[in-house]
């Protein structure tokens, strides 16, 4: 006669096969998504960025107005004065895999009329070399033969100097460039440059970058339709009143105060706070409302490469 099962009795043991079966579905859910994050490549902890990369813009801005669209918006400023030497293809190059928007460069003259970066009135800074070097009394050839950049270059022998053609060729249908005058005074070599940019991309891909009172080259940028940026430092805000009408952007030394910083963005124009050198003074130009970021090192900005979504 068999033995008589109480009611109940099976129950323990169902339950025991309904939790190694949840267990399993958990551990299995758990692999398969180790192994999708690895298949993509995604950075591992100790790499993530420092910044939080859904609050980044895409790695390219298609014109000034999709640029300012951006908050933030980012621009490398001579390519990465920090990080690279400063104008080298080899700058724009990394900024632009770090996923920079715009570049900035400012422009130097041959003797013989060959416009490359340079933001100095001398080669001795880049070159890392004495006795006051003016480009503008050394023939191209002169200037490539005899100079390299070397500032913070992993190398000896540096990079070269760079036409800014080649760097317009290569970057300004992709990115927005920035262009500093700077020593190049005179009208007709400013309009000869500004040729040279709308040759490569139309103007909506350009800003003419100057100090606040260069009154002359905003009338340059107007007259061709391209934007301009002035930048103010505290020493100059005196100023303000008087040639903000000017520019289209404004730029402001991140030193500024938030209330300095208040009083230029109540013009109601974008802000771009200089310099940018870490995550951490990106934060700060952040809480002082700036919407620009003039870029130094990406590399520390962001901590690793930001990707085109």
């Amino acid at each position: 006669m068999g033995t008589e099962q109480t009611p109940g009795s099976g129950r323990p043991r169902v339950w025991l096969v309904a939790i190694v079966i949840a267990v399993g579905v958990v551990l299995v859910a758990l692999v398969a998504t180790m192994l999708v994050r690895s298949s993509s490549g995604s950075p591992q902890s100790g790499d993530q960025p420092t910044a939080d990369p859904s609050s980044l813009t895409p790695a390219s801005y298609a014109s000034v107005a999709d640029m300012v669209s951006q908050d933030p918006f980012f621009v490398a400023h001579r390519g990465g004065s920090a990080q690279w030497p400063e104008m080298s293809l080899l700058a724009y190059r990394n900024a632009a895999e770090w996923g920079v928007g715009a570049l900035e460069v400012s422009v130097a003259r041959s003797k013989d009329g060959v416009y490359f970066g340079l933001h100095d009135k001398t080669l001795d800074r880049t070159s890392q070399v004495a006795g006051d070097i003016d480009p503008a009394t050394l023939t191209w050839d002169e200037i490539t033969t005899s100079y390299r950049n070397k500032l913070n270059s992993t190398t000896t022998q540096g990079e070269p100097y760079t036409r800014v053609t080649e760097i317009f060729e290569e970057f300004a249908s992709t990115h927005v460039i920035f262009v500093d005058t700077k020593y190049i005074g005179d009208p007709g070599q400013r309009a000869e440059l500004v040729e040279l940019m709308l040759a490569a991309a139309p103007a909506d891909h350009w800003v003419l970058k100057g100090y606040y009172d260069n009154i002359s080259l905003t009338s340059l940028a107007r007259d061709n339709e391209i934007a301009s940026w002035g930048y103010y430092y505290v020493r100059d805000l005196s100023e303000l009143a008087a040639t903000v009408g000017s520019w289209d952007m404004l730029g402001l030394e991140i030193a500024a105060s938030k209330e300095q910083f208040a009083a230029v963005l109540k013009e109601g124009k974008p802000v771009i706070a200089f310099f940018v050198s870490d995550s951490s003074s990106l934060s700060e130009a952040e809480s002082k409302g700036a919407q620009g970021m003039m870029l130094t090192d990406a590399h520390a900005v962001f901590g690793t490469p930001r990707l085109a979504q």
